[in-house]
């Protein structure tokens, strides 16, 4: 499985490779892996970057992600929290040394122990703050671009088979898309394409039906004129054999 920040390598490759030959691309994206793992040095990692696609931004950024260092951010006094006038918590954006440092907690701790990665990133940001920063922004199979129909329909059923409120659980079907952005292109959409909302959830089941009684001609019937059709052996004192409860399933 490829690790999180080798994703990010690659990413950083591709934008930088815009009408560039995919072998060349490939070239690029192994050398710079290479480095992250310590198997290809800086000089020959530059060499194949330059040789490819003309530049060594790439390079230089991973570089950048793998020296942040062990000590974390300073955290900042709590007098300096600010609130909205309905006192609301405004969350400080999100820095490029923050940024880094997440990235290389997660190459080191991986995505499963965000309560380390938070310690590792410092200046008071939580574990909450720091999973939502990779899987809503930073993760690069993210899809950012345009919305097509297909996608559209899609998270339109969605929004009706889950409700309004479960768009975590919608965007684990939108392939590449996450939550918020769910969230925000269904906000988006015109009322025209929305179907009105009704949770298959909510939906009560239907009540199982009675089973129909027997027509009274077929019980008014000879037990023996029945038994010739449906193959059915009589109690031969038939005259005390309930039809309708011997037929009851």
């Amino acid at each position: 499985m490829t690790k999180p920040l080798e994703l990010v390598a690659s990413q950083f490759i591709r934008n930088y490779g815009i009408n560039v030959p995919e072998e060349s691309i490939k070239r690029c994206e192994d050398s710079l892996i290479g480095y992250i793992n310590g198997e290809i040095d800086y000089q020959n990692c530059h060499s194949v970057l330059i040789d490819h696609i003309k530049s060594d931004d790439p390079l230089v950024q991973i570089k950048a992600i793998l020296s942040v260092g062990n000590s974390p951010l300073p955290s900042y006094s709590s007098n300096a929290i600010k609130f909205t006038r309905n006192g609301r918590k405004i969350v400080k954006s999100w820095s490029k040394i923050e940024d880094n440092r997440l990235l290389f907690a997660i190459h080191k701790f991986g995505l499963n122990n965000w309560q380390k990665i938070a310690e590792f990133v410092g200046n008071n940001r939580s574990k909450t703050q720091c999973s939502q920063r990779w899987f809503r922004v930073l993760d690069p199979r993210i899809k950012k671009g345009p919305w097509t129909e297909e996608e559209e329909s899609l998270l339109i059923h969605l929004v009706q088979r889950y409700g309004l409120k479960s768009w975590k659980q919608i965007a684990e079907h939108m392939e590449q898309r996450t939550d918020t952005q769910c969230r925000y292109h269904y906000n988006l959409l015109p009322e025209n394409r929305k179907v009105q909302f009704k949770s298959e959830e909510q939906e009560s089941p239907s009540e199982e039906q009675p089973l129909t009684p027997l027509p009274e001609s077929l019980t008014n019937l000879n037990p023996s004129v029945i038994s010739q059709f449906l193959d059915i052996q009589f109690p031969q004192n038939s005259e005390f054999f309930d039809f309708e409860t011997s037929f009851t399933v």
